[in-house]
C-alpha cells in the first residue's frame, strides 16, 4: 500500500540529518489490517535563503585598453547558480558586459567589448543596480532567484576596488623631414602635431647621436639616427601611433700638436704629451673612441744629441671628429756611471791579490767595452803590511766616454793571521789489562800538539802517553791553539775502544728434581777463573733451565749466569758446559665419592677429589665407572678411563654407587596442554577441557590413571567470560610415591577488531576574513559485540568552529577487551587572499628643470584576513624612461605609509604614466589575488599654470570616496578656482572665486562614479581624483 504525506515548512532547514517520522498506527489496508508503529523519511534540508553577489572584478589584467579590446569581468555569488538568457552588466564607461558562461557555478563570467567613444579612468560597473536580467533568470539549485544588488561601487569587492582598468579614444601625429646638422650645432625643434592637439614629444633612437632636450633636438655625436614622434595620450586619448624622420650628423676637425721632450741616455723615452684644439660641446680627450698616441724615433739606445721631429702623433679615430697632427723635437743627454772598488784580504806576508771593482749604471746592455778609456783601481797595502783593517785604501782613477760621467767609490784592504793544520793517525783497538802506550801527532807549523780523552773512565792521558783504565770507548783528540801569527789548528779526533776481558765458571754441577711443569733447574759449586789486579767481580744467577719440562733421565742443563761488581764490566763471562739432571714423577692419589640414584633416572656423573693438586693446567682425561645392573641395590665405583699423562704417577682409591626407587614422572610436556581460544570457539573449548596429561613410573610398567585435583568448566561463550581457566592433575604409583602436579591452562579471548564506518572527508571555502566555521558533522557508526567507549582522540568534535586549513578529526572506539580500531577524516576550510591596497594617487605635474620629486604612499593595507599578512614588495616605473628615467621606492616593511621618488631626465619634458606595484604574501590559491597595480600621470612642463610640485599651493578633498557632501581645502592660495567634472568631461560644479581655505560642496544629486576636482590659483592647478557613491 502507498500514501502520501505533505510537509509545509515555514523557515529554512539547514541540518541535512532531519528525517520525516509517520506514525503507522492510524493507516489500515483493504481487509482492515491496521499499521503498527512507525516510518522515517529519508534525511532531508530545505533551503529558502536566496543567493546573493558577494564580488565582482575582472581576470583581465590591469592597464588601459582601447575600442574592440574585449575585457573579462566575473561576478561571483554565495552559492552556484544557473543562468537563463543573456543578464548584461552596465558599466561606467558607457558600455555593457553579457553573460559568458558559469551557470552552475558560483562564479559567472561576463564578457565586454569596448566601443568607440567609451571611455573611464577606472573601470567599474554603473551602479549597484547594474545587473539586468534582460528577459533571463538566475537562481540556486533549490530554485531561489538571485538577489541583484552588486557590492558597492569603489568597494573592496567592487570591479574598482579590486582592479586599475582604464579606457581610452586613439589619435594620429604629423613629421616633417629633419634637416643634415655638423656635431657641434645648436639645438633646433623638430616640426610635429597631433591630430588631437596635445602636445607631441621625441625620442631618439640613439642618444650617441641625439638626444631630445626642452622638446629640441640636441646634437650629441656624429653619425645617424631616427627621431621618434609620440603623444602618449591623456584621460581620454590614447596613446598616438609612433612617426620618425631621419638625422644625419657629420664630424667636425680637432688639431693635435705634440711637446717637445727631453731624457737622459739609456733612460726610457718619456711619456710622450700633446695638445688638442678644437673641441666641441665641452668635449675632451675621454671622450674620443681611439685616442692618438705619439711616438718616436729616439730609442733607449740611442746616443745623446738633439733630435728635430722626432715626436709624431697619429692613429686617434672618433666617430664625431676627424684629425689634424703637428710633430716635436726630442733631446738625449749623458747618463752616470758609478765605479765600486771590491773590498780585499790577505794573509799575513802573503802577496797583494788583484784590485778589481763593479760597474753601476749601465744602460741598453752597455758594458766595459764600449767605453773610450776604462778606469783602474790602486792601494796603499804591501806585503809587508802588519795584520789589521785599512779603510777606503782601494780607490779609482782615471775613465772617460760619450755617453757617460764617472763617479768613484772607494772599498777596505784587510790583512789577517795564517792557518795551519795537524797530521794524526787512526788508533788500534786494545783489550781491559793491555798496557799504556805513546800517542804521535803533527802540525804543518811545525808547532807542539796536546791530546785529550773524551772518556777518563776508559783511557786517561798525560803529556802524550795514553792509559788505559777500563772496557769500553773513548774519543782521542789532538789539539794546536795557535800563536800571533797563526790561527789554532783545526783538532782531529779518532775513537778508541778497548774491549772486555773474557773469564770462565769451574766446578759446576746440576741437580736432579720432581715434576713441577717447569724448566728451572739448580745449579751448585761455580766458581771464577781469570780475575785481575784484584777486582772486586761476582758471580750471579747460578740457577740453570732444562731442556724439557717433561719428566725424564739425562736432561741437559743450560745457564744464564751473570757478573756483578764494581769492576764487572770489563769482564766478559763464558757460560759452563756439559751439566745435566733428571726430572721425577709426581704422585696423585685418587678417591671416589659414593653416589645414588633413583630407578627412573640416567646415571650420574662419578666424582672423585684427589691429592696433591696437579701443576698449573695439566688435568685428568677419562672417567670412573660402575659395575654393570638396574635393579635396585649397590654397585663399586671403579676407575674406569680416568687417567693423567706420563708426568705422574696415579694412586686410585673405590667407593659405592646405589639404585633407589622414585616417583612417578609426567610424559607430557609442561604447557603442551594449554589453550588459547577465541570466547566464540564453543567446539574448541570442549575439545580443550577433555584433555588428560600422561605419566611414567620406570620401576612400575602399569600406572593408575591421573586424577583431576582442581578445575572448572566453562559452559558459556560469550565475551564477558573472557579470562583464564586452570586444571591441575597428580598421579600416585603402587609404591604410594605421588607426582608433582601438572597444570593445564584454557585462556579465552576476544581478539576481534571493532569496526568504523569509513568517513569521507569536507571541504568547503568561507569568504576572506572569516577565520572559522561549524559544519554539518557525521555521525560515527561503530560495530562490536562488545563496546566499551567511543571517544574523539583529536579535532574539534561536532560543536567545534573549524579554522581556515585542514582539521584532522581522529575517533576511537575501545572494545570491552581492549581492541582498538581509529578512524580519520579531515576537515579543510579554504579562504582566499584580497589584494592589497594602496590609496590613489593623483595625476602630478612637475616643473621643468626639477631634478626629483618625491610623492607620498599612504593606505598601504595587505589586507590580512585569519592570518597575519605582509608587503613583501613595492615596485614603481614610468612608462618613458626618457622622461623619468627612475622611480626609488622608499617604504619600510610593516608600515601603512612610503614614498616614491621620481628622477626627472635633465631638461626633460613630456608627460608618462607611473606604475606603482604593490605585492603582499597571501598568495593567488583559491582564486585569490595578491599584487594590487595603481596608476597615476606626471607631466614634466615649464611652469605655465599647471600642477608644480616644486610650489606650496596645496590642496586636499575629503572624504573620499563620498556619499556627497564633499570639503575642498586649499593651503597656500589668496585666490583660487574649484571644478568638479565628470570622467566624461561634464562640468557638475564651479566656483571662480574661493577665498576660504574649506570649501563645502553638495554633489548628493550627482550620479555615482569617478569625478576630477581641478583646483587653480591662475599661476599653478592642482587634480584630484573624487569617488561619489550612492
Amino acid at each position: 500500500m502507498t500514501w502520501t504525506a505533505t510537509l509545509t515548512p515555514t523557515a529554512s532547514v539547514e541540518d541535512a540529518t532531519n528525517v520525516i517520522t509517520l506514525d503507522n498506527t492510524g493507516v489500515a489496508d483493504a481487509a482492515g489490517n491496521a499499521g503498527a508503529g512507525t516510518t522515517d523519511s529519508n534525511n532531508y534540508a530545505i533551503d529558502t535563503n536566496p543567493p546573493s553577489v558577494i564580488n565582482v572584478t575582472s581576470s583581465t589584467s590591469n592597464g588601459i585598453y582601447k575600442a574592440s579590446d574585449v575585457i573579462t569581468i566575473l561576478i561571483t555569488y554565495s552559492e552556484p547558480v544557473t543562468i537563463t538568457g543573456t543578464p548584461t552588466l552596465s558599466l561606467n564607461s558607457g558600455g555593457s558586459a553579457s553573460y559568458a558562461s558559469g551557470t552552475a557555478t558560483a562564479t559567472l563570467t561576463f564578457n565586454y567589448t569596448v566601443g568607440n567613444g567609451q571611455s573611464t579612468t577606472d573601470l567599474d560597473y554603473l551602479s549597484t543596480t547594474a545587473l539586468i536580467l534582460e528577459g533571463g533568470t538566475i537562481a540556486d539549485a533549490a530554485g531561489n532567484d538571485g538577489i541583484l544588488t552588486l557590492p558597492t561601487v569603489g568597494g573592496l569587492n567592487s570591479i574598482g576596488g579590486q582592479k586599475d582598468i582604464v579606457i581610452k579614444s586613439g589619435q594620429n601625429i604629423t613629421f616633417n623631414a629633419l634637416p643634415t646638422k655638423i656635431y657641434g650645432d645648436a639645438n633646433f625643434t623638430p616640426s610635429a602635431t597631433s591630430s588631437s592637439g596635445l602636445t607631441v614629444t621625441f625620442t631618439t633612437s640613439d642618444s650617441n647621436v641625439a638626444t631630445i632636450v626642452g622638446g629640441q633636438i640636441h646634437i650629441v655625436g656624429a653619425g645617424t639616427c631616427t627621431i621618434f614622434a609620440d603623444q602618449i595620450g591623456n584621460s581620454t586619448y590614447l596613446a598616438a601611433a609612433q612617426e620618425s624622420q631621419a638625422l644625419t650628423v657629420n664630424k667636425a676637425t680637432l688639431t693635435v700638436s705634440a711637446d717637445t721632450q727631453t731624457k737622459i741616455y739609456g733612460e726610457a723615452n718619456p711619456t710622450l704629451t700633446f695638445v688638442y684644439s678644437g673641441w666641441q660641446n665641452g668635449d675632451d680627450a675621454d671622450d674620443l673612441t681611439t685616442k692618438p698616441t705619439a711616438s718616436t724615433t729616439v730609442t733607449v739606445t740611442s746616443p745623446a744629441a738633439v733630435y728635430s721631429n722626432a715626436i709624431t702623433v697619429s692613429g686617434g679615430v672618433d666617430e664625431n671628429y676627424d684629425f689634424t697632427y703637428v710633430p716635436a723635437n726630442m733631446e738625449v743627454t749623458k747618463a752616470m756611471l758609478t765605479v765600486t772598488a771590491d773590498a780585499k784580504i790577505k794573509g799575513y806576508d802573503s802577496p797583494i791579490p788583484p784590485l778589481t771593482f763593479k760597474y753601476s749604471g749601465w744602460e741598453n746592455g752597455d758594458d766595459a767595452s764600449v767605453l773610450a778609456t776604462p778606469p783602474t783601481m790602486t792601494t796603499t797595502v804591501t806585503v809587508a803590511t802588519p795584520v789589521g783593517k785599512y779603510p777606503n785604501s782601494i780607490i779609482g782613477i782615471g775613465g772617460s766616454d760619450v755617453n757617460y760621467d764617472f763617479t768613484f767609490i772607494a772599498a777596505d784592504f784587510e790583512v789577517t793571521k795564517a792557518n795551519q793544520a795537524i797530521t794524526f793517525a787512526v788508533l788500534p783497538s786494545k783489550t781491559y789489562g793491555d798496557p799504556a802506550f805513546d800517542l804521535v801527532a803533527n802540525t804543518n807549523s811545525g808547532l807542539k800538539t796536546s791530546f785529550t780523552s773524551s772518556n777518563p773512565e776508559v783511557a786517561m792521558v798525560s803529556g802524550n802517553k795514553l792509559t788505559i783504565v777500563g772496557a769500553g770507548a773513548t774519543t782521542i783528540t789532538a789539539i794546536q791553539e795557535g800563536t800571533n801569527n797563526f790561527n789554532a789548528a783545526p783538532s782531529v779526533s779518532h775513537s778508541f775502544v778497548v774491549n772486555r776481558k773474557v773469564v770462565v765458571v769451574e766446578n759446576a754441577t746440576a741437580v736432579s728434581k720432581e715434576y713441577d711443569g717447569t724448566a728451572t733447574a739448580v745449579v751448585q759449586g761455580s766458581s771464577l777463573s781469570g780475575i785481575i789486579n784484584a777486582d772486586e767481580v761476582i758471580l750471579e744467577n747460578e740457577s740453570g733451565t732444562f731442556a724439557q719440562i717433561t719428566a725424564g733421565i739425562n736432561i741437559a742443563v743450560s745457564t744464564a749466569m751473570t757478573l756483578s761488581g764494581e769492576k764487572a764490566g770489563n769482564y766478559e763471562l763464558a757460560q759452563p758446559s756439559g751439566l745435566k739432571a733428571d726430572i721425577l714423577k709426581k704422585e696423585i692419589t685418587v678417591t671416589a665419592e659414593p653416589i645414588s640414584k633413583a630407578c627412573s633416572e640416567n646415571d650420574p656423573v662419578f666424582t672423585y677429589r684427589y691429592a696433591p693438586e696437579l701443576v698449573g693446567p695439566d688435568s685428568f682425561t677419562g672417567a670412573l665407572s660402575r659395575e654393570v645392573g638396574t635393579s635396585v641395590g649397590a654397585y663399586a665405583i671403579v676407575q674406569g678411563s680416568l687417567s693423567l699423562s706420563g708426568n705422574y704417577q696415579l694412586i686410585y682409591q673405590g667407593a659405592d654407587f646405589t639404585i633407589t626407587d622414585s616417583a612417578p614422572v609426567w610424559i607430557t610436556a609442561p604447557m603442551a596442554l594449554n589453550m588459547t581460544l577465541e570466547y566464540a570457539d564453543v567446539a574448541g573449548l570442549l575439545a580443550a577441557q577433555s584433555l588428560v596429561p600422561e605419566a611414567f613410573d620406570a620401576c612400575e610398567n602399569i600406572l593408575p590413571a591421573p586424577v583431576k585435583i582442581s578445575g572448572e568448566f566453562v559452559k558459556v561463550a560469550d565475551c564477558n567470560h573472557v579470562g583464564n581457566y586452570v586444571n591441575t592433575w597428580t598421579v600416585t604409583d603402587h609404591s604410594g610415591n605421588v607426582s608433582n602436579e601438572y597444570t593445564q591452562v584454557i585462556t579465552l579471548v576476544d581478539r576481534i577488531i571493532p569496526k568504523i564506518q569509513e568517513l569521507p572527508s569536507i571541504v568547503l571555502t568561507v569568504a576572506p576574513g572569516v577565520c572559522e566555521t561549524k559544519i554539518n558533522y557525521p555521525e560515527i557508526k561503530v560495530f562490536d559485540d562488545c563496546i566499551g567507549k567511543l571517544e574523539l582522540k583529536s579535532g574539534l568534535g561536532k560543536d567545534g568552529l573549524f579554522p581556515v586549513g585542514t582539521t584532522m578529526e581522529t575517533w576511537e572506539v575501545t572494545d570491552q577487551s581492549g581492541n582498538t580500531a581509529t578512524a580519520y577524516f579531515a576537515v579543510t576550510v579554504k579562504s582566499y587572499n584580497e589584494a592589497p591596497k594602496v590609496d590613489l594617487i593623483d595625476d602630478q605635474s612637475v616643473a621643468k628643470y626639477t631634478k626629483e620629486v618625491e610623492v607620498p604612499l599612504s593606505g598601504i593595507d595587505p589586507t590580512s584576513g585569519c592570518t597575519l599578512q605582509e608587503i613583501v614588495s613595492i615596485t614603481a616605473e614610468a612608462d618613458d624612461k626618457l622622461l623619468i628615467s627612475e622611480v626609488l621606492v622608499d617604504y619600510s616593511k610593516g608600515s601603512t605609509t612610503g614614498k616614491l621618488i621620481l628622477k626627472i631626465a635633465d631638461k626633460a619634458e613630456g608627460e608618462t604614466m607611473i606604475r606603482v606595484t604593490v605585492k603582499d604574501n597571501g598568495g593567488v590559491e583559491n582564486g585569490g589575488s595578491d599584487t594590487r597595480i595603481m596608476t597615476f600621470m606626471v607631466k614634466i612642463d615649464r611652469p605655465t599654470g599647471l600642477t608644480d610640485l616644486s610650489q606650496n599651493m596645496a590642496a586636499e578633498v575629503y572624504p573620499n570616496p563620498s556619499h556627497g557632501k564633499v570639503n575642498v581645502v586649499v593651503t597656500g592660495a589668496l585666490t583660487s578656482t574649484v571644478r568638479i567634472v565628470s570622467v566624461a568631461g561634464v562640468e557638475v560644479y564651479k566656483n571662480t572665486r574661493v577665498t576660504d581655505s574649506v570649501l563645502n560642496v553638495d554633489l548628493s544629486k550627482s550620479l555615482a562614479g569617478i569625478y576630477f576636482v581641478e583646483i587653480s590659483d591662475g599661476k599653478q592647478s592642482i587634480v584630484k581624483k573624487l569617488i561619489l557613491r550612492n
